[in-house]
């Protein structure tokens, strides 16, 4: 019945305008999303008895719906208090969420109902359940998100909120490789003065990034839509050693891109063995590389990038570690002396 009513609905309907993230709501990484926004109380802040919660909107109007359903004014309060409305998210509010972590900001700038086409068909590949640890860290997310929008909302720019939010989550991201301390923002419900100086360090170079695209004349809107935006901007430098203290450092610490997904025992080794080539070793392969013709551009630059990562203390994603491993053997092969 959860598979088939949808399906009856999608292709009856054509009277009233119903969008296609309203058919995803039966799915059980929604269904579990919801169960855990209705069970899991916010930290109170001065250690206190808890008092609200995030209020996962698995169907449209549901907050509403569920309010009216108290008809005392005392139960009004109560719902007030337990469900702010300020923590009310939608299933596209998730999903912008989690592309902008992803550092997919370019798909988030297609429009909400696109960004939740891409997000769902990026989900349906992971079999995984949504465990407390995912949802706590998706809420911090969520915070991280709001409130680089109240910030950039303050700077009065004129235009291009939306994708400057997307963009800078993906970038704050990116630069801290994923290690941001997401357990602390869910525990204070709000983001660190480090942080918040941060997101206003990047906000310049953000702007002026976007508001320079590759085709002179090309309208904004259409030049945040393109992958190339986003590489272009990912690597400019701009330094995150104020927010060191923020960024988790310890192997055990990994956000992980999908659900639920732990790190097999093969998988940590991999990281282990990896992590401890230092980062003038891979500033040698690549200049050697480099003055030898050796291996692909793209290694040459991974060989780099690898050197910046030891540098920064930065720990390997599973994929990384494994082609630091290859490309560390092929070096050798060829005739790189490691000593």
């Amino acid at each position: 019945m959860e598979g088939i009513v949808p399906k009856i609905s999608r292709f009856a309907n054509s009277q009233t305008a119903i969008k296609d993230s309203d058919f995803s709501s039966n799915s059980p990484y929604h269904i579990e999303l919801e169960r855990l926004s209705r069970s899991e109380w916010v930290p109170a802040r001065t250690g206190g008895k808890a008092t609200n919660k995030w209020f996962y909107e698995r169907t449209r109007g549901q907050y509403l719906d569920e309010k009216t359903k108290r008809t005392s004014p005392s139960d009004l309060k109560k719902y007030d208090i337990e469900y702010p409305k300020r923590q009310k998210f939608s299933k596209t509010d998730l999903a912008k969420y989690e592309m902008s972590w992803w550092q997919r900001p370019f798909d988030v700038s297609k429009g909400a109902e696109n960004n939740f086409k891409i997000f769902t068909k990026e989900m349906s590949t992971d079999k995984a359940e949504v465990n407390r640890i995912y949802y706590q860290r998706l809420i911090a997310k969520a915070i991280l998100f709001k409130e680089i929008d109240r910030i950039v909302m303050k700077r009065s720019l004129g235009g291009y909120k939306a994708n400057m939010v997307s963009y800078l989550l993906s970038w704050l991201s990116y630069k801290t490789n994923k290690r941001l301390n997401l357990d602390s923002i869910w525990e204070s419900q709000n983001i660190s003065e480090a942080v918040y100086s941060m997101i206003e360090q990047m906000i310049d170079v953000v702007w002026t990034h976007i508001n320079s695209p590759s085709k002179a004349g090309m309208n904004i809107g259409e030049w945040c839509k393109k992958q190339e935006c986003w590489l272009t901007l990912k690597d400019k430098f701009i330094d995150i050693t104020s927010i060191s203290e923020e960024i988790k450092n310890d192997v055990n610490y990994i956000e992980k891109d999908l659900v639920g997904q732990e790190l097999s025992p093969q998988e940590m080794k991999i990281i282990e063995e990896a992590s401890k080539i230092k980062a003038e070793i891979w500033f040698s392969i690549a200049k050697w590389a480099k003055d030898h013709n050796k291996f692909t551009p793209f290694d040459r630059k991974l060989a780099y990038n690898l050197g910046v990562l030891a540098n920064r203390k930065s720990n390997l994603s599973p994929k990384q570690a494994k082609n630091a491993l290859r490309i560390l053997k092929a070096s050798e092969e060829e005739g790189f002396n490691i000593r």
